[in-house]
């Protein structure tokens, strides 16, 4: 995932497909809050 937000500290991250629930138009959609996606992802190197 890439997202320009600062909270993300401006960084690519990698998610599981596992997390998706559903893609809506121009988002996607996980099966989890964004904190816990946020305290489990991974960045892209």
């Amino acid at each position: 995932m890439a997202k320009m937000d600062l909270g993300a500290g401006l960084k690519h991250h990698m998610i599981p497909m596992s997390w998706v629930d559903r893609l809506d138009e121009d988002k996607v959609c996980l099966n989890m809050t964004k904190d816990a996606a946020k305290d489990a992802w991974r960045e892209k190197h």
